[in-house]
């Protein structure tokens, strides 16, 4: 869960049948010895810790609009890009540094994101990432939540804008799509909403 791999990407790694990963979870069966050493170099020890240090590092060395949340979802640091994303928006950049993501959301004015991400069991090691497409008066953008776990802990989560492109202007601003891909399913996104411009996001 902590690499974002399914039972059958184990298994194709390791040359097995995903039954054989799926027993090795339930406790039914043990890897014999000389799976145990390509289990280790597959998952490694450190892979959680890895995986945070890349999240830190996107935000570190601006390589995206990007945000990090701690666990308890407070807005944690920002790139350059997400800074100049915000005030381009007329918000201040540094005021949102330990926001809340409830409150971030409250002003924005779409409280139930909030509600999604929790829905959608996304500190609890089920989801890949979460996903949704703003409409902020016909300034469209799509933004993701990727979770970061460490030795099975929620650490927080890198948030970055995958994608901006236009849409037809609203008076407010709206959500155009929520959604999540989970880690037993990593090729669907289950949406959990849809706005009158869904159909129109790149």
């Amino acid at each position: 869960m902590r690499l974002g791999l399914t039972q059958r990407q184990v298994a194709d790694a390791l040359d097995v049948d995903q039954g054989t990963v799926s027993r090795w979870e339930r406790g039914i069966e043990a890897p014999r010895p000389g799976r145990i050493a390509a289990l280790h170099a597959l998952l490694g020890p450190n892979a959680g810790a890895l995986h945070v240090a890349r999240c830190h590092a996107m935000v570190r060395h601006n390589l995206a609009a990007a945000t990090l949340m701690d666990a308890q979802h407070r807005m944690r640091a920002m790139s350059d890009q997400a800074r100049a994303h915000f005030l381009a928006r007329g918000r201040d950049p540094d005021e949102l540094i330990g926001t809340g993501f409830e409150d971030y959301v409250e002003r924005q004015g779409i409280p139930e994101l909030a509600g999604f991400l929790s829905e959608c069991g996304f500190a609890e090691g089920d989801v890949l990432f979460f996903t949704f497409t703003m409409n902020m008066r016909g300034y469209g953008h799509t933004t993701v939540y990727e979770p970061m776990f460490e030795d099975g802990v929620y650490r927080g989560a890198l948030n970055f804008i995958a994608t901006q492109f236009d849409l037809p202007k609203t008076d407010a601003p709206v959500l155009e799509r929520v959604g999540f891909v989970t880690v037993d399913d990593p090729d669907t996104l289950a949406v959990l909403q849809r706005g009158p411009h869904a159909d129109r996001i790149p």
